[in-house]
């Protein structure tokens, strides 16, 4: 929707999404609107932001570049331990900014949250292409999530009608 410019999407513990997005009224007016949806997010959506792990690495130092050979299919011992929950886009689509955790060795959980990647900046971030392509998928499936409806099948509860009739529970 070119209406709707994505500027910060969580995850939240529930599995669901807080997002917050600028949106262009019909008299060329911009409003501002902050969201906080329950419906769970769908499995696509966790697998882009799965995707800004290796970044949040990178970014935040504690993977080196050099011990990364192919950034679209990374492999590195520590990656499993990042866990991003969070990106919000800087200014006017300048660049990003990324926040999660990384699972410590005591399993308890260090908060990050990355300085802004800008796209245009002098001394450029290695990898800032492959992170461009994530953001913009993550904003596209944010969008798909917020208008199309696009969201993980809600769990159904079983119901156990072993112990008789249910015509006689009514």
């Amino acid at each position: 929707m070119e209406n709707i410019t994505i500027k910060k999407a969580t995850l939240s513990s529930g599995l669901g999404l807080k997002v917050v997005f600028s949106q262009r009224e019909k008299d060329g007016s911009y409003s501002d609107i902050s969201k906080d949806c329950s419906a769970p997010v769908h499995d696509d959506l966790q697998f882009t932001f799965s995707k800004f792990a290796v970044h949040l690495g990178l970014i935040s130092e504690f993977i080196k570049s050099e011990e990364i050979s192919n950034i679209d299919q990374p492999q590195h011992e520590l990656l499993d331990s990042f866990n991003v929950k969070e990106f919000e886009i800087e200014g006017d689509n300048a660049g990003v900014k990324l926040g999660g955790t990384r699972k410590l060795s005591t399993n308890k959980r260090l908060a990050i949250k990355t300085p802004a990647v800008k796209w245009n900046d002098k001394k450029p971030y290695e990898h800032s292409g492959p992170l461009a392509e994530i953001v913009e998928r993550a904003k596209k499936e944010v969008v798909d999530y917020l208008f199309n409806g696009k969201h993980a099948p809600e769990p159904q509860m079983d119901m156990d009608f072993t112990g008789g009739d249910p015509e006689e529970a009514n």
